[in-house]
Formats: C-alpha cells, sequence, structure tokens
C-alpha cells in the first residue's frame, strides 16, 4: 500500500510540474534569443520606411476618414491630400532639376568629376559642412555660370573680312581709307582753276565763256575746253585729272598706320591722309574729260586697302 502511494504522488508532482513549464512556456517566460541577422535587420528598416511613406499615411488617413467622417468630409480631404502630393511632385521634380543642372556644371568644369566614389565623398563632405553644392573646382551653380559668362566675355571678337567689309572709324573715331573708294576735291577745285593757263571764248549761243588748256591724249597734246557748266551739248570739257593715276600715288605716297579696332589692330590709312595724297597740287593737271574718263580706272598697283596685323 505504501509503496503504490508513494508512486502515485511521484506521478502527480510530475505532472504539476510539467504543467507548470508548459504554462511558463505559453506565458513567454522562458528566456528568448533575439533575431540579429543581416536579412531580419534590413527587413525591419523597410518596414519602417514603409509605414512612413506618404502612400501609407495616405492610406491611414482614408480608413480614418471612413471610420468617422461622413462621405463630403471625406471627399473634402482627399481633394487636399491630392493637392499636397501634387506640391510634393512639384518639389521633388524641382530638386531633380537642380540635381541634373549641378551635375551638368560639374561635367563641364571637368576634373576628376566622372569618378562616381570621387564625387560622392565631395559630396558628402560638402553636405556635413553646411555648404552649397559646388563643382570640383569647389565653385557654385551660380559662381561656376558666371565663371563661363565671364570667360565667354573676354574672348575676342571675330575678325571682319576687310576686304569686303573695312573700318571706317578707328578706336578713337579716326576716319579711315577703305582704299578702293574715290575722294573728292573738297575746296581745291577753284583755287587750282584760277591758277590754269586759261583764255576768253564764245559758246555756240555767242555768249563769252572762260576756256582752259586741257592734256587730250598720251603724247600731252592740249586743247582750250570749257567747264562743263559753260560748254554746248556734246563739246568736250575741262576736268581735274591725276597725272600719276591717284590710287597708285596713294599707295605709294601715303603713310600707313597701326589703329585699333573692334577686335585687334589694322595696317590702314587715315581718310585724312588719303584725301591729302589724293589733292596734290604736284600730281594734277587739266584734262579733256574723254581722256580722263579713258584713263581714269587704269591702276598699276593693287589698292591699298586695311589689313590685320599678326594674323
Amino acid at each position: 500500500m505504501n509503496i503504490h502511494a508513494d508512486k502515485k504522488q511521484e506521478n502527480k508532482s510530475r505532472s504539476i510540474t510539467n504543467e507548470i513549464d508548459q504554462k511558463r512556456n505559453g506565458n513567454g517566460l522562458t528566456s528568448q534569443f533575439l533575431d540579429n541577422r543581416h536579412e531580419a535587420i534590413t527587413q525591419k528598416k523597410n518596414q519602417v520606411i514603409v509605414n512612413n511613406s506618404p502612400q501609407a499615411k495616405q492610406t491611414a488617413q482614408f480608413q480614418a476618414i471612413g471610420n468617422n467622417n461622413p462621405q463630403g468630409m471625406m471627399a473634402k480631404t482627399h481633394k487636399k491630400i491630392t493637392h499636397e502630393n501634387d506640391q510634393l511632385h512639384a518639389s521633388n521634380s524641382a530638386h531633380s532639376l537642380i540635381y541634373k543642372t549641378e551635375i551638368q556644371l560639374m561635367k563641364r568644369a571637368g576634373g576628376d568629376e566622372d569618378d562616381p566614389p570621387a564625387k560622392r565623398a565631395r559630396r558628402a563632405s560638402t553636405i556635413a559642412a553646411g555648404l552649397p553644392p559646388s563643382d570640383a573646382h569647389g565653385r557654385t551653380r551660380g559662381a561656376s555660370f558666371a565663371a563661363e559668362v565671364h570667360e565667354g566675355a573676354a574672348l575676342a571678337p571675330a575678325r571682319r573680312n576687310l576686304s569686303t567689309t573695312p573700318f571706317q572709324l578707328s578706336a578713337d573715331g579716326t576716319r579711315l581709307w577703305d582704299g578702293t573708294s574715290r575722294l573728292g576735291w573738297g575746296d581745291l577745285e577753284e583755287t587750282f582753276y584760277g591758277n590754269q593757263l586759261s583764255q576768253g571764248g564764245t559758246r555756240a549761243d555767242g555768249s563769252a565763256r572762260i576756256e582752259y588748256s586741257c592734256v587730250i591724249d598720251d603724247s600731252a597734246s592740249t586743247v582750250f575746253l570749257p567747264r562743263r557748266a559753260d560748254a554746248d551739248a556734246g563739246e568736250d570739257t575741262a576736268s581735274i585729272g591725276h597725272i600719276i593715276q591717284w590710287r597708285d600715288y596713294i599707295a605709294d605716297n601715303a603713310v600707313t598706320e597701326r589703329w585699333d579696332v573692334e577686335g585687334g589692330e589694322i595696317l590702314a590709312i587715315s581718310m585724312e591722309e588719303a584725301e591729302r595724297c589724293y589733292r596734290d597740287i604736284g600730281n594734277l593737271q587739266l584734262q579733256g574729260q574723254a581722256y580722263n574718263s579713258s584713263v581714269a580706272t587704269t591702276y598699276a598697283s593693287d589698292a591699298p586697302g586695311q589689313d590685320w596685323v599678326n594674323i
């Protein structure tokens, strides 16, 4: 009897012990181990990001509205959230555009910007220091753009073709001769006629006039001819001509100087110097208009023109 009673008591004690262990296990009283694997940590971080995302917050708002708000208030709230999302999208687009502009400026600035590790390190240090984004030379977008504008403004203007578009003025306002244009007599004409050999004559109608001795051919033959205002119809007239063709005479006798102009420096003859040579009395004579016209464009040399210095 005692042996049986002892075994029964022992079994009952084991049963109670197992039940206590099971309750302890079920209530989480036993020691638990934390899952510190990399995959588990990453999953937890991702879950936090998802829970805090705009989509998740929007879903939670809609859920709260569905539970607590009437239909009209839900529609109004939905409109507000949609507007906020539009603003967020616009802000993200603006930041994206600014970032792309930064990258383009950085690449144009040269350096090692094509090296992703170097770029990331530089951007990280800039952000950590609380400074605005900069290129490889340490210039912000504004400074980089200003530098490009300054460099572009410092470039010398393209030099013009002087044979087709010569300068009329130098940088200091001096008038320049283009090397081909025929010049005028100014006040010289009346003075020169007054000093030439002349005689009295008559027009076909019998009215008086003055006639001047004029060269009419290469042999220097001369005849007395009236000025245009006193000539009869079809009659040859007196005119002032050059012994050595005027353009050749300017090329041989005028002083060519250096002039500052847009785009650099040129060699050219000033208009004043060209007119001095054109009106040189030592190279002038009265010629018949027919003869003058026949030799007026016969030149022995090229036109002086204008030339760039050091090109």
